[in-house]
Formats: structure tokens, sequence, C-alpha cells
């Protein structure tokens, strides 16, 4: 979206006099080049219509022939690469072609670098005011930090998708995963010490429940990328809406799916389904680790029970909408957590 070009890298020119130079978009063969997607070439650039003469002037250069290519990457321009006075001849089509073909490795590498610097730049941000909040009264509330832990989630992801890294980019990610991952869980710890017990009158109305686990599964990307664990949603068609307070609902599936990803192993999967009946929507939390060495995280097993060794948030929101979670285990394939809710709201005495 921005109006002016600037120049990252260059060959042949002191970098200091075109970083100090913008060429407006629409401006010159980079400019038209940045503004249509299309490539351009000339070999007598001072008589091209295109020319952008200005930077010949400060730069004391003389631009006699030019190809232009756009930088693309996933169908969105993000920049241009020029090349300037081919030493052995006319810029022909086949230049074209190996332009067009390093353009594609260097788009890649453009956008790999902006999502490095976003990323870590969001990260050192949080860093800050959690530094801030250290030994003080919490000024900062969870919901602030909470939009750009999920940016990063969504960096992270990004880049994990935009091209093959190499083995430094590969560990400063996974760094920045890591960390975002922790603060995500600070950042909950904050929430679940605001409200750890429901509202004595919950405001009950119709909830989603494929739009919260959406939502939730969306937050907790960031931690799940840290440990290398996927998060993975299977629901059936025409799920009823729950009748509750969707605050609470979604403080109590986030702390299942938070429960989840902690004993979770990595390279693991963690499937979340949602089925339901007229009378109960119940959601399916599984983990397919190893469960022989983990603790059962305080839920009850398998008994129809809602309470534990040690009431948790989640079971106290459960209770109070009428519903119930418990744990099943799976014959060392893993264990999951079940958490099942009334469609209408539950009877008061």
């Amino acid at each position: 979206n921005e109006q002016t070009l600037r120049v990252i890298s260059n060959i042949g020119t002191p970098s200091d006099v075109l970083a100090a130079m913008d060429v407006p978009v629409g401006e010159g063969f980079v400019g038209y080049v940045a503004k249509t997607g299309k490539w351009i070439y000339t070999n007598d650039a001072s008589s091209h219509p295109q020319h952008y003469r200005q930077i010949d002037q400060k730069t004391g250069f003389e631009t006699r022939s030019l190809l232009c290519v756009p930088l693309i990457f996933r169908g969105e321009v993000v920049g241009a690469m020029q090349f300037l006075n081919k030493l052995d001849g006319e810029f022909d089509d086949l230049d074209v072609e190996r332009a067009l073909s390093i353009a594609a490795a260097v788009a890649i590498a453009i956008t790999n670098a902006r999502l490095f610097e976003e990323a870590e730049s969001r990260k050192q941000q949080l860093e800050m005011l959690l530094e801030q909040d250290r030994g003080q009264q919490i000024t900062t509330t969870p919901e602030q930090m909470h939009d750009p832990l999920v940016e990063i989630g969504r960096l992270t992801k990004q880049l994990n998708q935009a091209g093959s890294l190499n083995t430094e980019q590969e560990q400063i990610l996974q760094t920045i995963a890591q960390t975002a991952a922790q603060l995500m869980e600070m950042v909950t710890g904050l929430e679940e010490t605001a409200v750890t017990t429901p509202d004595p009158e919950p405001l009950y109305k119709p909830c989603d429940i494929l739009d919260i686990v959406t939502k939730i599964v969306d937050e907790f990307q960031t931690e799940a990328l840290g440990k290398r664990v996927a998060l993975i949603i299977t629901a059936e068609p025409d799920i009823c809406a729950v009748q509750g307070d969707p605050a609470q609902l979604h403080q109590a599936i986030s702390e299942l799916i938070k429960t989840a990803i902690q004993n979770s192993d990595a390279d693991k999967r963690i499937e979340i389904s949602i089925a339901g009946n007229p009378d109960h929507v119940q959601i399916q939390i599984h983990n397919n680790g190893n469960e022989t060495h983990r603790a059962d995280a305080g839920f009850q097993e398998k008994g129809g029970e809602s309470t534990a060794v040690t009431p948790t948030a989640a079971q106290s929101i459960a209770k109070a909408h009428g519903g119930q979670i418990w744990r099943e285990t799976n014959n060392g394939s893993g264990s999951t957590l079940i958490l099942r809710l009334p469609v209408n709201k539950p009877a008061t005495s």
C-alpha cells in the first residue's frame, strides 16, 4: 500500500546515495512495473517516456538500456528488480525469462525478511510490556497483549508456508514461536487469575460452539507451533446453538485446549471434534500422544462426573451451564477431554 519505492539493494552505485531516494509508484520504469505488475525493457532508455531522469541526474549515472521485472509473491507485487546497461549486446526476451526466474526467488526472500522483521518487532514490543509490568501492579491487560500474540502466530505460520528456509532462519522462526508461546501462556494465566469462577448469573444467549472453538484454535496456534503440535477441527453439520455465556464458554474450552497442548509431545496432532443432537453439544479434544508419563491435569476419568481432584474454572463453568467435563484414556494412544453442554438453558431452583 506504500506510494513510494525505496532501493533496498543495488550493485554499482553507493548504497547511501540511492537509499535517500524515493520513486513514486507509477513513475519511471520501476514505478510502472510496481504499479502494473508487468515487465518492461528498452535499449534506448533516454528516449523512452517512462525514463525517470531525476535518478540519473542525482547519481551521475547514465542509463542506456534497462530491463525491469516485478517481484511477485502469491499474486501480490512486493517490489521490482531492474538491470541496467547490458554489457554484451541488447536486452531481449530471453533476458526477460532469466530475470523473471531470478525475481521469483528474490520475492520469496524479501517476503520472508519482512515477515521475520514484523514478527521480531511484535515479540520485542510484548517483551517490553511484560518487563515494564514485572514487579509492579499489572497495568497491561491480557486483552491488550492477546491480539499481538495472535498476530505473531499468523506471521510465523505464513513464514512456514512462504518457502524454503535456511538453517539460521528456521532457528530464528522457532525462537520467535517458542517465545510467543511462552507469552501466550502468561497471558492465559492472567486471564485465568482474573476470572477463576463464573458469575452467579451468567448472561445466556445462543452460542455457536464451532465459531468459539475456531477462534480459540486461532489464538493457540502460536503456542502449538512452538511445540510443533497440529490443531485439527472437525464438526458435524448443523450443530445446534447452545444457550450460555459466550465469554465463559470461551474460557472453559480454552482451558481444555491449553491442557491438551501442554500435555502433548512434539510433532503430534490434537484433534478437536464437535458433535451434537437436539439436546446436547459435545466437544472432544483428543491428544494422540503417549499418556504413560502424564498427570491427569485434574480431570476425572470416565464416569460421568464433572468434578475432579482439584476443580478447575472450566469445570465450574460447565457445571453452571448444566454440563459435564471428564477425561477418557485410549489404551496408550493418548487421552480425550470431553465437554458436554445442554442445548437449552438449565433450569434453576
